[in-house]
Protein backbone atom coordinates (compact mmCIF):
# COMPACT_ATOMS: atom_id res chain seq x y z
CA UNK A 1 0.00 0.00 0.00
CA UNK A 2 1.08 3.58 -0.67
CA UNK A 3 0.28 6.35 1.81
CA UNK A 4 0.66 10.14 1.83
CA UNK A 5 1.21 12.36 4.85
CA UNK A 6 -1.54 14.97 5.25
CA UNK A 7 -0.02 18.03 6.92
CA UNK A 8 -3.43 19.47 7.83
CA UNK A 9 -4.64 16.39 9.71
CA UNK A 10 -1.18 15.17 10.80
CA UNK A 11 -2.04 11.68 9.62
CA UNK A 12 -1.19 9.17 6.92
CA UNK A 13 -3.83 8.56 4.24
CA UNK A 14 -4.08 5.65 1.82
CA UNK A 15 -3.54 6.77 -1.80
CA UNK A 16 -3.17 3.49 -3.66
CA UNK A 17 -1.45 0.18 -3.95
CA UNK A 18 0.84 -1.72 -6.26
CA UNK A 19 0.69 -5.44 -6.97
CA UNK A 20 4.38 -5.99 -6.22
CA UNK A 21 7.23 -4.22 -4.43
CA UNK A 22 8.30 -0.56 -4.49
CA UNK A 23 12.11 -0.29 -4.49
CA UNK A 24 12.67 3.31 -5.65
CA UNK A 25 11.02 6.71 -5.11
CA UNK A 26 11.77 9.98 -6.87
CA UNK A 27 10.12 13.41 -6.86
CA UNK A 28 10.28 14.68 -10.46
CA UNK A 29 8.58 17.71 -12.00
CA UNK A 30 5.82 17.85 -9.38
CA UNK A 31 5.11 14.10 -9.51
CA UNK A 32 6.10 11.19 -7.30
CA UNK A 33 7.61 8.31 -9.28
CA UNK A 34 7.78 4.75 -8.03
CA UNK A 35 10.03 2.02 -9.38
CA UNK A 36 10.03 -1.66 -8.50
CA UNK A 37 8.60 -5.05 -9.39
CA UNK A 38 4.94 -4.33 -10.10
CA UNK A 39 2.55 -4.33 -13.04
CA UNK A 40 -0.20 -2.04 -11.74
CA UNK A 41 -0.33 1.07 -9.55
CA UNK A 42 -3.78 2.23 -8.54
CA UNK A 43 -5.83 0.90 -11.45
CA UNK A 44 -3.22 1.69 -14.14
CA UNK A 45 -0.93 -0.74 -15.95
CA UNK A 46 2.47 0.65 -15.02
CA UNK A 47 5.08 -2.09 -15.64
CA UNK A 48 7.91 -1.30 -13.23
CA UNK A 49 7.48 2.51 -13.09
CA UNK A 50 4.42 4.53 -12.04
CA UNK A 51 3.66 8.23 -11.59
CA UNK A 52 1.51 9.67 -8.83
CA UNK A 53 0.40 13.25 -9.48
CA UNK A 54 -0.86 15.02 -6.35
CA UNK A 55 -3.94 17.20 -6.84
CA UNK A 56 -2.65 20.58 -5.64
CA UNK A 57 -5.58 22.73 -6.75
CA UNK A 58 -8.53 20.42 -6.09
CA UNK A 59 -10.62 20.60 -2.95
CA UNK A 60 -9.71 17.55 -0.88
CA UNK A 61 -12.76 15.71 0.32
CA UNK A 62 -12.97 12.78 2.67
CA UNK A 63 -15.25 9.79 2.02
CA UNK A 64 -17.27 8.22 4.84
CA UNK A 65 -14.62 5.54 5.36
CA UNK A 66 -11.57 7.81 5.01
CA UNK A 67 -9.85 8.66 1.75
CA UNK A 68 -10.99 6.81 -1.35
CA UNK A 69 -9.23 3.84 -2.93
CA UNK A 70 -6.33 5.61 -4.68
CA UNK A 71 -7.49 5.42 -8.30
CA UNK A 72 -8.50 9.08 -8.30
CA UNK A 73 -8.35 9.58 -4.57
CA UNK A 74 -8.97 13.32 -4.22
CA UNK A 75 -5.29 13.61 -3.33
CA UNK A 76 -4.07 12.76 -6.82
CA UNK A 77 -4.07 10.52 -9.88
CA UNK A 78 -2.02 7.45 -10.86
CA UNK A 79 -0.64 7.02 -14.39
CA UNK A 80 1.89 4.93 -16.27
CA UNK A 81 5.28 6.25 -17.38
CA UNK A 82 5.74 5.33 -21.02
CA UNK A 83 4.93 1.72 -21.84
CA UNK A 84 6.91 0.25 -18.98
CA UNK A 85 9.96 -1.77 -17.98
CA UNK A 86 10.13 -5.49 -17.33
CA UNK A 87 12.41 -6.64 -14.54
CA UNK A 88 13.34 -5.01 -11.23
CA UNK A 89 13.75 -1.22 -11.07
CA UNK A 90 16.13 -0.53 -8.15
CA UNK A 91 16.78 3.18 -8.69
CA UNK A 92 15.29 6.20 -10.48
CA UNK A 93 17.14 9.44 -11.29
CA UNK A 94 16.44 12.51 -13.42
CA UNK A 95 18.92 14.46 -15.53
CA UNK A 96 18.64 16.72 -18.58
CA UNK A 97 14.84 16.49 -18.73
CA UNK A 98 14.95 12.68 -18.87
CA UNK A 99 14.18 9.96 -16.36
CA UNK A 100 16.61 7.07 -15.89
CA UNK A 101 15.84 3.67 -14.38
CA UNK A 102 18.49 1.20 -13.22
CA UNK A 103 18.24 -2.31 -11.85
CA UNK A 104 17.96 -5.86 -13.12
CA UNK A 105 16.04 -4.83 -16.24
CA UNK A 106 15.08 -7.38 -18.86
CA UNK A 107 13.07 -5.42 -21.44
CA UNK A 108 11.86 -1.89 -22.16
CA UNK A 109 8.56 -1.38 -23.97
CA UNK A 110 8.19 0.98 -26.91
CA UNK A 111 5.74 1.50 -29.79
CA UNK A 112 6.97 -1.64 -31.56
CA UNK A 113 6.76 -4.01 -28.58
CA UNK A 114 9.63 -4.62 -26.24
CA UNK A 115 13.41 -4.56 -26.63
CA UNK A 116 16.15 -5.97 -24.40
CA UNK A 117 17.35 -3.52 -21.75
CA UNK A 118 21.06 -3.14 -22.43
CA UNK A 119 23.37 -2.83 -19.39
CA UNK A 120 20.37 -2.68 -17.01
CA UNK A 121 19.79 1.01 -17.67
CA UNK A 122 16.81 2.66 -19.41
CA UNK A 123 15.91 6.24 -20.33
CA UNK A 124 12.56 8.02 -20.76
CA UNK A 125 12.53 11.54 -22.29
CA UNK A 126 9.05 13.15 -22.51
CA UNK A 127 10.38 16.36 -24.12
CA UNK A 128 8.55 18.47 -21.54
CA UNK A 129 5.12 17.32 -22.69
CA UNK A 130 2.80 15.90 -20.05
CA UNK A 131 1.46 12.58 -21.27
CA UNK A 132 3.61 12.68 -24.42
CA UNK A 133 2.45 9.53 -26.25
CA UNK A 134 5.57 9.49 -28.42
CA UNK A 135 7.86 9.24 -25.37
CA UNK A 136 8.94 5.67 -24.67
CA UNK A 137 11.51 3.87 -22.56
CA UNK A 138 14.67 3.06 -24.46
CA UNK A 139 17.86 1.23 -23.53
CA UNK A 140 20.46 3.68 -22.23
CA UNK A 141 23.91 2.23 -22.77
CA UNK A 142 26.75 3.27 -20.48
CA UNK A 143 30.00 3.27 -22.42
CA UNK A 144 33.53 2.85 -21.07
CA UNK A 145 36.27 3.36 -23.63
CA UNK A 146 33.89 2.19 -26.34
CA UNK A 147 32.86 -1.00 -24.54
CA UNK A 148 29.45 -1.73 -23.08
CA UNK A 149 29.36 -1.95 -19.28
CA UNK A 150 28.71 -5.27 -17.54
CA UNK A 151 25.20 -6.66 -17.28
CA UNK A 152 25.28 -6.93 -13.47
CA UNK A 153 22.20 -5.41 -11.78
CA UNK A 154 22.65 -1.72 -11.01
CA UNK A 155 21.80 -0.59 -7.48
CA UNK A 156 22.97 3.03 -7.60
CA UNK A 157 22.36 5.92 -9.95
CA UNK A 158 23.11 9.60 -9.36
CA UNK A 159 21.55 12.68 -10.94
CA UNK A 160 23.84 15.28 -12.46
Amino acid sequence: MIAAWNVESSAWHFVGKVDGHVLALLQWDGHILLGGTFVTAGDKLSYGVARYSPAHDQQRTQADDGWSDGVNDKLGVWSSVGRGIEGRVNRLAAAGGCLYAAGALTNVSDHNGSRPAIANLARYCPNGEEGNSSAVWEPAVVMNAGEQQSLAPLYALASA
